[in-house]
């Protein structure tokens, strides 16, 4: 018979650039970013559809390895003020969680600190130490066109990796003590309660 695969997804959620991982058996099946730039005084209507299209695409790729177990998000920053178009950017973060949620994927959200932490051992850890840890990982080059964007696709990554950790699929490097204790206290569902 055949053992049923285990799939942990990533999203590190934004309106320009959302990345998305999905690891199936903790081997990485998909890892790519998603969202459009959109440019001052857009409409309401052009920012909607703008807003539906990332949820959308996200959506269908977080898919794309089967149904998950579960899925971990980055935390939508607060007080960040109008900053980025905050009201549009919380539309894109309860767009994908609530979609997932719809689906009955149990989701679980992380601090961008402690993702950071989680990956690289230091909380204020920059987006290119992020990036040459996941890429060493995995033996992979994460690249853009314009590099800007190979930051949200390693944090999603990193998110993926913290869901197959606690899934107890194979992970590419020995789990250290912050690997356990950093993911202690959050609301992990029953089927990722191994480690």
């Amino acid at each position: 018979y055949r053992v049923r695969r285990m799939i942990a997804v990533g999203i590190d959620p934004s309106l320009t650039s959302t990345g998305v991982a999905v690891l199936v058996d903790g081997k990485p099946e998909l890892y790519q970013r998603y969202g459009r730039d959109g440019h001052n005084g857009a409409t309401y209507t052009t920012r909607s559809r703008r807003v539906r299209r990332v949820i959308r695409e996200v959506t269908q790729a977080a898919l794309a390895g089967g149904v998950p177990d579960v899925f971990v998000i980055e935390e939508h920053p607060y007080a960040v003020g109008n900053q980025g178009n905050e009201f549009d950017r919380a539309a894109v973060w309860h767009g994908i969680f609530g979609n997932m949620d719809a689906r009955d994927i149990p989701g679980v959200v992380v601090n961008n600190s402690t993702g950071k932490s989680w990956v690289t051992g230091a909380g204020r850890a920059d987006k290119s130490e992020v990036i040459a840890v996941v890429e060493e990982w995995y033996g992979i080059t994460l690249d853009d066109w314009k590099k800007l964007h190979r930051g949200d696709v390693a944090d999603a990554l990193g998110y993926a990796t913290m869901g197959a950790y606690k899934l107890g699929d194979p992970l590419p490097f020995e789990p250290k003590e912050r690997h356990r204790t950093a993911l202690l206290t959050l609301p992990w569902p029953k089927i990722a309660t191994v480690r």
